[in-house]
């Protein structure tokens, strides 16, 4: 008889253009991932392969600050924190704007006007 490991069920739902990275069979962005226990979130974009897909070949880490990730509802930085089976996680990448370049001006709204 062979002995396997535990393993976890993780929902994932990814926005934008991180929904092509998902393997085939994900609906509207969402799938369902088993994970030996004790994933960690870094692991499991490793496993979904998303530097594969990011756009200009840019790579996970140099993305992910601009990036908001949902775990459970709450926004984590973490990328070390444990996943649990039921966990649910929500990937946002950042898609457009941005004003940290000399070519695109900023400006900033206020209750008493514009400012620059």
């Amino acid at each position: 008889m062979v002995k396997t490991s535990p393993s976890i069920l993780v929902t994932v739902q990814v926005f934008a253009y991180l929904r092509d990275c998902l393997p085939a069979g994900a609906e509207r962005g969402r799938i369902v991932v088993e994970l030996p226990e004790y994933t960690d979130l870094q692991a499991l974009f490793d496993r979904l392969g998303f530097d594969r897909c990011l756009p200009g070949g840019r790579r996970l880490v140099d993305e992910l600050d601009s990036w908001q990730v949902s775990l459970n509802g709450e926004f984590v930085m973490d990328l070390l924190r444990e996943l649990h089976s039921g966990d649910q996680v929500l990937v946002f990448p950042h898609i457009a704007g941005g004003c940290d370049t000399e070519d695109v001006p900023c400006l900033l709204i206020n209750d008493g006007g514009i400012l620059e």
